[in-house]
């Protein structure tokens, strides 16, 4: 029998998964801080992992795609902000049109009130003012009529200056005949008339209340 000398399979296994003997392998001195972190990346790269040790590289990588993300979020703030001053220029100007065409057709209606208010005298009124002896009357008079203040036919319609229709629709809604009145004159010499619409019936009560009023004073 023979003795002595290494025998197959004898002595301590190897631990890496490739198999290396102690032949195969070396000897490094590393921090002791550190020794159980590299045993651990060499045991795996042994058994074929992939271990990316570029940190540096993953971090500017984040960095890039941090910075990106900033640059995106700024367009995106300057779009935002650019969109919302679009929409105020255009609700601006839509205001300054609708301005404009309330303006216009206040314009318009006054205009037409007023040709019409004309043209009822010269058609119609005088010849009813004849035949009825009705006279034009004044602000004060038809505010009397209404049983208002002095001055409420004159307040009324300063206030009403941009908006006519409704100053002369408020006339025939006071008045106790229900007659619409229509203007003649201008400024001081400014009176009221019945429009030549007015049936005869509503032209005899105004010719009492103007008798009775001048019976009055």
């Amino acid at each position: 029998m023979i003795r002595g000398g290494q025998r197959k399979g004898a002595g301590r296994k190897s631990t890496w998964v490739s198999g290396a003997k102690f032949e195969d392998t070396v000897l490094i001195r590393v921090p002791k801080n550190i020794r159980d972190a590299v045993l651990e990346i060499a045991h795996k790269l042994d058994a074929g992992e992939n271990i990316d040790l570029d940190s540096n590289s993953k971090i500017q990588d984040l960095q890039l795609r941090l910075y990106d993300l900033e640059l995106a979020n700024k367009l995106l703030i300057e779009q935002i902000e650019k969109y919302k001053l679009d929409l105020e220029t255009q609700s601006n100007k839509i205001d300054n049109l609708e301005r404009k065409e309330i303006v216009t057709n206040s314009i318009s209606i006054d205009n037409e009130l007023d040709t019409k208010s004309k043209k009822s005298t010269q058609l119609g009124l005088l010849d009813l003012e004849n035949n009825f002896k009705i006279r034009s009357l004044t602000s004060i008079e038809l505010s009397r009529r209404f049983k208002e203040d002095d001055a409420f036919v004159k307040i009324k319609k300063s206030y009403y200056k941009d908006r006519p229709n409704i100053f002369f629709d408020l006339l025939k809604e006071l008045d106790p005949d229900g007659i619409s009145w229509v203007t003649v004159g201008e400024k001081t010499k400014l009176r009221y008339v019945p429009d030549d619409k007015t049936s005869p019936e509503k032209l005899q009560a105004l010719k009492n209340w103007i008798d009775s009023q001048n019976n009055a004073y």
